[in-house]
């Protein structure tokens, strides 16, 4: 039986076989550091502009995983571990522009902002946050305008 996921704070990778509409698990990782040893439960993955990175939240260690995906196989590679600039992050999001990450921070009732970088796909704190009660999910609706205007 594959790991739970949330539960374990691990991210599985799988294949799927169109002949016999089966998955096959390829890949298991960790979310967490080696070194970490408390309570914590994975909440949100994304997956970035052009299917290139994957961003997770960790709920206890209070970060965000970020990996690489190959995308010959679809493999991923451990990319860093940063803090999610609050507690709890429950929820992130990217921006329609690709460039901007969003973390809801439940437990420290605030948004933080990481800057994408378009290259590596690492993100950088922007030391912008906004207060926000209790955030737990989050979604962008743009006007199709705007959203020109932005690219």
């Amino acid at each position: 039986m594959p790991p739970a996921g949330d539960l374990d704070s691990t991210i599985n990778v799988f294949t799927y076989e169109i002949s016999t509409a089966s998955l096959c698990q390829i890949q298991t990782l960790s979310l967490l550091p080696e070194n970490f040893h408390g309570r914590n439960i994975a909440a949100h993955l994304q997956v970035g502009a052009a299917s290139r990175f994957l961003y997770v939240s960790n709920r206890g260690h209070d970060s965000i995983a970020v990996f690489a995906i190959d995308l010959a196989d679809g493999m991923l590679r451990r990319i860093d571990q940063l803090s999610s600039g609050g507690k709890t992050p429950r929820n992130l999001v990217i921006d329609p522009t690709g460039r901007l990450l969003v973390v809801a921070n439940q437990d420290s009732d605030n948004l933080a902002i990481f800057h994408i970088d378009p290259w590596t796909g690492y993100p950088t704190p922007t030391n912008r946050t906004y207060q926000t009660p209790s955030s737990t999910c989050l979604t962008f609706l743009v006007s199709e305008r705007r959203f020109h205007e932005a690219r």
